[in-house]
């Protein structure tokens, strides 16, 4: 139950956001939040006919469960008509994260009356404390959990993530209420380039946040003399016709490590595009990058698990040779037999473009150190080696200048099946970047996904509309993700939303 009147006072609360232009209560943003995300929700209930959508009946469904009596009247009105919240919904809803690991959401306030009677109706229903004056502002808590305080031109949520943190962000509230404009996130660089970003959802964060396991993961692709809390990024969402994209870029402020991250693109290539139509038809998943193998080679070796595989490699096998050979497109198929498979193991494709095939000519010395590591390698074909250990086979080769590795179930399903035209619409985004990769999700039964795992009905039907995720990264330091649907016209909240 205390999750469902969360929900409804979130939906009630977010029905009031908008574009990005500078005001007063952004003033109570610290300048050094490590996250801070506007969202322009007006804009995207406009996007999403969110008033006659089925979502909204599911919620007025639900208001009977927490809201009784008049009450339940007044916040269907204030749903329908967000002015008479006392909200401001002509501008942004803010949500930040501090350093003393609390979340806050500020919102201004256009009528203070209006906002008095939100809140005691949020009192009598028991979604919130009674407000209590005190430093000028006036208290409450919404759920126990959250605290919030509030004056005459805006209101300031904020909950401290640590469990033991409850105080402080009673604490915080006071000092951001009492900062200066200069001391905000208002007064930042990161906020001129926020305001600059003209999409539904705008994104700030420092990397240095993200999880260490998250964090190390990502300093393989940075410059190793770059520290990750040294880089930012400003990312963005929008809501289209058929699709919603996610934009972001990195960026630094200190200008030496912005020159490092721009020379970064210099390790890349841009695709070419010979692997394009690779893929046989109804393939799960294609992948390919544009890279020289040189860099390729010490990028993984900076992760520990792969530096240990590649030394265990060789002690049979020069991968490293192999690695250094390639030169241009690398391409990774997935075909969707996984899902018809009753094993767990996962099937690929993976086809580099090389330089040389150098790395052929100590074939025989490969094939007998192998034998010594209970591994046995034998030739199937000009230039093509099946590589078997306990239970376990993989087929190797070059054809032309192509070094392959694949399952055999992938391999046979490569060579029989008829070539897939889906990427050919995407030709030239894809030759516009450094890594792209398209997950099929039409390959996909989604509609019998969402029966066994138990989704089917309103979010059955919305999987069932998906036809692809595509990541894009057109250049080093800016990326792209993509969901598309099926329906191209419509756009896509409107889709998720009815």
């Amino acid at each position: 139950m205390k999750t469902i009147r969360l929900f409804l006072v979130l939906c009630v609360a977010l029905c009031v956001a908008s574009s990005c232009k500078k005001s007063e209560y952004v003033n109570l943003i610290p300048a050094d939040a490590t996250l801070v995300a506007a969202v322009d929700l007006k804009k995207m209930a406009e996007k999403g006919d969110a008033a006659n959508s089925k979502l909204l009946g599911m919620m007025n469904s639900y208001m009977g469960l927490v809201v009784s009596g008049s009450d339940k009247e007044k916040m269907e009105e204030m749903m329908s008509d967000p002015n008479r919240t006392g909200l401001d919904f002509t501008l942004p809803v803010y949500f930040f994260k501090t350093v003393n690991d609390c979340a806050g959401m500020v919102m201004s306030i256009n009528s203070e009356s209006r906002f008095e009677d939100f809140v005691n109706l949020l009192s009598e229903q028991g979604l919130c404390s009674r407000p209590v004056e005190r430093d000028g502002l006036k208290w409450s808590s919404l759920l126990e959990d959250i605290d919030f305080a509030y004056d005459g031109n805006s209101v300031l949520l904020l909950m401290s993530l640590d469990e033991e943190g409850g105080a402080m962000s009673k604490v915080e509230i006071n000092e951001l209420y009492a900062s200066e404009e200069e001391n905000s996130f208002q007064a930042t660089t990161h906020f001129d380039k926020m305001s600059e970003q003209k999409k539904d959802v705008v994104i700030y964060s420092n990397l240095g946040v993200l999880p260490a396991s998250l964090a190390k993961k990502m300093k393989v692709f940075l410059p190793s003399d770059v520290r990750i809390s040294d880089v930012d990024v400003m990312a963005s969402l929008d809501f289209s016709a058929g699709k919603a994209v996610l934009q972001a870029e990195l960026y630094s402020e200190n200008e030496k490590v912005q020159q490092i991250l721009s020379r970064r693109s210099d390790n890349f290539k841009r695709i070419e595009g010979r692997y394009i139509d690779s893929p046989a038809k109804d393939f799960f998943v294609w992948g390919c990058c544009g890279v020289h193998g040189e860099w390729l080679l010490n990028a993984l070796k900076q992760d520990k698990e792969i530096r240990q595989m590649l030394f265990l490699l060789e002690c049979g096998i020069d991968v490293e040779m192999m690695i250094k050979a390639i030169d241009g497109d690398v391409a990774v198929v997935l075909p969707n037999s996984f899902i018809t498979s009753d094993t767990n193991d996962l099937d690929y494709i993976v086809t580099a473009n090389v330089g040389n095939t150098d790395f052929l000519a100590d074939m025989d010395y490969w094939r007998k150190s192998m034998k010594k590591f209970g591994i046995e390698m034998n030739a199937v074909g000009k230039d093509t080696y099946l590589l078997k250990t306990e239970g376990y086979e993989l087929q190797w080769g070059v054809e032309d200048d192509n070094l392959f590795f694949a399952t055999p179930v992938a391999y046979r399903q490569n060579a029989f099946s008829p070539r897939s035209e889906v990427l050919r619409p995407y030709i030239s985004d894809i030759k516009n970047s450094v890594l792209y990769l398209y997950v099929n999700l039409e390959s996909l039964p989604l509609r019998e996904i969402a029966m066994v795992t138990g989704m089917e009905g309103f979010l059955g039907d919305k999987l069932a509309g998906f036809e692809s995720v595509i990541l894009r990264i057109e250049d080093t330091d800016k990326f792209e993700l993509s969901v598309r649907l099926k329906d191209k016209d419509r756009n896509f909240l409107e889709t998720l939303l009815n």
